[in-house]
């Protein structure tokens, strides 16, 4: 009858109630210890940083000193992963990472013998990087303190045996980090009761208590490991302890690296870069350092104030090769300008150019967001300069060409595919791009300029498909020959 509805009714409130109350308690305090831990690593490398610099004339301590604001710079990006890792709701995000520049990016002034190979292999950088650093850092910390040699090696794994020749390279295979250091001695052996003690979330005897010592090092980065299918171990051999975090992964094969050096004369000379950012220090070394890296003396900087949106607009139109925009553009004024609007309205005006956004964000929606919005690719701000440069050089090959048109031709596109299936949450975006492919072909048949319709301009966009990232691609006839673009290449 009627009470028992109502009793029901009650009950399923109380255990609405109850699982919403458990969540938000889990959700604060995964939010503080990722908090303190974010906290705790940006002051010291941040100190560590401004001390190195006190020492500027030493160009080793220059160096050292940009390794330690990159690896606080990384400890943000990590800090989101580690609050979707314990919600459960972390989505693998791969791409094609060189193993050598990924293990220097995250071992930069390290006393360590590494012994890299030089391979790039589909892996998630974020996710790797998580590992990696925990695994590093804690063989650093809790080492021998006076003498830790710590070592990192990689080992590659494909049927044909370790050492893979050129020809198996577009094989699936397994890459495995090892990592081994002297224990310190007045430490607890690490055995299987000490491993189960931490990963359950107790503290084993002996054990720091700092979060930084295993609450979120091991305990996460097992559980992180494991939930994406990377085997994991940390063994104590007499005094040596050794980390292996070990997974399948396809083989990018040497062509299609994106390692590969493009020289500056592969280019057009004296491209025009036109750049909009809200921050001088980063006007200041795009100004100063992408100039020499591209071959060219047209660098053009804004974003100084509001006045000076227009301006860059009006230059990218009238002179523009390639188009750098910041997302977040807040130039001495209340309006928060974003760059994906300044995206659509150069392509809206005819823009045939290279865009890339260059932004601190670069959560997976961000990304999804500048590739919807009609970027080509996307950087990071800690990215050295010198990766952004060659990225750059290379997706201007690709999607605009060595001898750019400077004549709109509108010609449809004969064919468009997805590569991959696209996850629920992406089929909008998939068929938001299906319409806007047909709505282009169209306006062109009409002789109307349509945003895809250019010559030398793409859109291409990513969208996570069986945890990678998959493409669409675009085809459209040339005068000379059929040329495909597509976008192959994304830093996060």
């Amino acid at each position: 009858g009627l009470g028992a509805v109502m009793s029901r009714h009650r009950r399923l409130q109380f255990l609405v109630k109850r699982q919403f109350e458990s969540d938000v308690a889990r959700l604060v305090e995964v939010s503080r210890e990722a908090d303190s831990i974010l906290n705790h690593t940006l002051k010291n490398t941040m100190a560590d940083a401004a001390g190195e610099i006190e020492m500027f004339l030493e160009s080793d301590h220059l160096r050292r000193s940009v390794a330690c604001l990159q690896r606080g710079m990384r400890s943000c990006r990590h800090r989101q992963a580690y609050i979707q890792l314990a919600a459960e709701r972390y989505q693998l995000s791969c791409q094609a990472v060189h193993l050598q520049a990924f293990v220097d990016e995250h071992s930069l002034g390290l006393a360590m013998q590494r012994s890299v190979a030089d391979l790039t292999v589909w892996l998630d950088p974020t996710l790797c990087g998580l590992l990696l650093g925990n695994a590093i850092n804690n063989a650093f910390k809790h080492g021998h303190p006076q003498r830790p040699d710590v070592h990192l090696r990689t080992e590659i794994g494909l049927p044909s045996g370790p050492t893979p020749p050129a020809d198996t390279r577009h094989q699936r295979g397994r890459v495995a980090f090892v990592i081994w250091n002297r224990c310190h001695p007045a430490r607890p052996k690490i055995d299987q009761s000490f491993l189960a003690a931490v990963l359950s979330g107790q503290r084993a005897a002996g054990a720091a208590g700092s979060p930084m010592s295993d609450r979120i090092g091991l305990q996460q980065s097992f559980a992180a490991a494991r939930a994406h299918h990377i085997e994991v171990s940390l063994v104590q051999t007499g005094d040596i302890v050794t980390f292996r975090a070990e997974m399948e992964v396809d083989v990018v094969p040497p062509e299609a690296s994106p390692q590969q050096s493009v020289p500056a004369a592969s280019v057009p000379p004296d491209l025009h870069i036109c750049c909009i950012d809200d921050s001088p220090s980063m006007r200041r070394l795009l100004e100063s350092g992408l100039g020499p890296r591209m071959g060219t003396s047209n660098v053009h900087v804004f974003g100084k104030d509001e006045d000076e949106v227009p301006e860059f607009m009006a230059k990218v139109l009238q002179d523009g090769d390639i188009a750098i925009l910041d997302q977040h553009l807040e130039c001495g004024s209340d309006a928060n300008i974003l760059g994906t609007d300044l995206v659509g309205q150069l392509l809206k005006k005819g823009f045939r150019g290279l865009i890339c956004m260059r932004s601190g964000n670069n959560a997976s929606e961000d990304l999804d967001n500048y590739l919807a919005a009609g970027a080509h690719c996307a950087f990071r701000k800690d990215q050295p300069l010198s990766q952004v440069a060659e990225a750059m050089k290379r997706e201007y090959l690709r999607c605009i060409g060595a001898n750019p048109v400077r004549l709109v031709m509108f010609e449809p596109y004969e064919a468009m595919r997805l590569q991959a299936a696209g996850q629920a949450r992406h089929g909008q975006l998939a068929s938001r791009l299906r319409e806007n492919s047909s709505r282009a072909g169209g306006e062109a048949r009409r002789g109307h300029f349509g945003r895809h319709c250019c010559v030398g301009h793409w859109g291409c966009v990513g969208f996570r498909a069986r945890g990678s990232w998959g493409m669409v691609s675009a085809w459209a006839p040339s005068p000379t020959r059929r040329r495909r673009a597509s976008l192959t290449h994304r830093s996060s």
